[in-house]
């Protein structure tokens, strides 16, 4: 009779020992069920801001920590991200968390997965893989010192981007034909002459007109003095009134450029 007492308690030990171990086994188990989905919001350039957003499978998902992994690395670290995570709440749909992080070249190929745990079990989202763009570079002169009727060759310096497939090179070209200040008539009214005579007292304009690109400073002088001055303009007038002796002489009109 004693020993079958003695059995009996050696199965309930035995019983008790193998639960405690599912039980503390069980909760340090990562379980494959995925606790939500890990994705990246494109566009993804080096050296801006990337943008993940995960959404839990369940609404009472809530300790969660980001884990990346450089693409040499082995183990995962914890990602703190610029601002840390942002839960973001949608009005009547399941609310997301984001994370915002600045990826320079060292991040591209980047691994970055979700851990969520609870008092019995940890899971995790699915992994994603970062891909950063790099746009090319273009090296041109921004301007160019042609006279007029000349001509000119340009030479464009560049490196396709990442990835390549998505470069291309497109040549587009802005008129601004620049060209030297040409003082294309002057003369006294609408008339040209080169002499012109007038009675005393009369008024007489003279009008200067120029062609350039871009606008000159214009001046119409007579002898060292100078009546009338003009910048950026294509076209200048100078009223004399009331002509005398005086007024007699020759007058030029100038531009520059």
């Amino acid at each position: 009779m004693y020993s079958s007492n003695q059995c009996a308690y050696t199965i309930n030990a035995s019983f008790y020992f193998t639960l405690c171990f599912f039980v503390i086994a069980g909760s340090a188990h990562v379980l494959p069920t995925s606790c939500g989905t890990l994705t990246i919001i494109k566009p993804t350039f080096v050296n801006r801001n990337v943008t993940l957003k995960f959404l839990p499978r369940h609404g009472w998902i809530s300790n969660i920590v980001w884990k990346y992994a450089l693409e040499r690395d082995v183990r995962h670290k914890t990602l703190k991200g610029l601002e840390g995570h942002v839960r973001q709440i949608v009005h009547h749909g399941p609310y997301y968390d984001t994370m915002l992080l600045f990826a320079d070249r060292s991040y591209n190929n980047s691994r970055y997965h979700i851990e969520c745990t609870n008092v019995m079990m940890i899971t995790r989202s699915n992994t994603v893989k970062l891909h950063l763009h790099d746009g090319p570079v273009v090296d041109i002169a921004e301007e160019l010192n042609v006279e007029e009727g000349r001509n000119v060759s340009f030479r464009c310096k560049h490196s396709h981007g990442n990835p390549p497939q998505e470069s291309s090179v497109v040549w587009t070209r802005a008129l601004n034909n620049q060209h030297q200040s040409t003082v294309t008539f002057f003369a006294v009214g609408s008339g040209y002459k080169e002499s012109v005579t007038k009675a005393e007292n009369d008024t007489v304009i003279l009008v200067c007109v120029v062609k350039s690109n871009p606008k000159a400073e214009i001046s119409i002088t007579k002898g060292n003095d100078i009546l009338e001055v003009k910048e950026n303009g294509s076209h200048l007038t100078h009223t004399i009134a009331s002509l005398s002796c005086l007024d007699a002489g020759l007058y030029s009109c100038t531009s520059a450029n």
